[in-house]
């Protein structure tokens, strides 16, 4: 007789070999299904992330598109703005502006066409000693603005600086400047010069007498001499003194 002990192990042996066949055939299927799905999550996300670049790439491409459209739109309108305020100011010393006098620099065509102001003319209250220049645009002229300072009716004007000649040429100039600018028969000079005796503003003596006599009561008065020496000086301060209004 067959023992049945030996047969229910024999069962058993087969059975838990089956189940451990099962089990490693389970073990490859989930492994292979954790690989599919990992290789199908690298790939869908691979591809979001080629989406999202792309998108990045164009959306930053448009960016710098509209960027350069708008500087290239804002250059354009600085440009012209540059170039009309320069035509601007340009236009304020052109024959026809009543102030070209006062604002034109020294090498500006129009004093070849040079006229005294009108009687109406207005009375400036700035004098001109020099100019600022800036650079306003890659194509456009730079901006030449006349540098104006309170003179006329604000009292004295003081120059100092390191090179006489300099300040004495600046000098002839702003008082030819005074000249040129008021109409005719509103300025009178009272010169002085006690260090150049008379020299550094000699040129002056060519005005015309009424022009070069604060001092004198009418303008058939003679013309006063540039003064030198204290007690000239003196005496023009004094005539000042009594032709200015209280």
């Amino acid at each position: 007789m067959a023992d049945p002990t030996a047969l229910s192990i024999s069962s058993a042996e087969t059975e838990i070999r089956q189940a451990w066949q099962r089990l490693v055939a389970a073990s490859s299927r989930l492994r292979q299904a954790r690989t599919a799905y990992l290789d199908d999550l690298g790939a869908r996300y691979a591809a979001r992330l080629r989406d999202l670049e792309a998108r990045f790439a164009a959306a930053r491409a448009a960016a710098a598109e509209e960027e350069a459209g708008a500087l290239a739109a804002d250059r354009q309108a600085h440009t012209q703005a540059a170039a009309a305020a320069v035509a601007s100011v340009d236009g304020l010393w052109q024959p026809h502006s009543v102030l070209a006098p006062l604002l034109a620099p020294w090498e500006a065509p129009l004093w070849a066409e040079y006229a005294p102001p009108p009687e109406n003319a207005p009375i400036p209250e700035g004098l001109r000693i020099g100019e600022l220049r800036a650079k306003v645009g890659e194509t456009a002229p730079s901006l030449r603005l006349p540098l104006l300072v309170p003179f006329l009716r604000r009292g004295s004007l003081f120059l100092r600086g390191p090179d006489p000649d300099a300040l004495r040429r600046l000098l002839q100039a702003m008082l030819l400047r005074l000249v040129v600018t008021l109409p005719a028969g509103r300025l009178r000079l009272s010169l002085a010069d006690p260090l150049g005796m008379g020299v550094h503003l000699s040129a002056f003596l060519r005005l015309p007498d009424a022009v070069r006599n604060v001092g004198a009561e009418r303008r058939s008065a003679p013309a006063a001499p540039i003064a030198t020496r204290p007690e000239e000086i003196a005496r023009q301060v004094q005539a000042l003194g009594n032709h200015s209004p209280e």
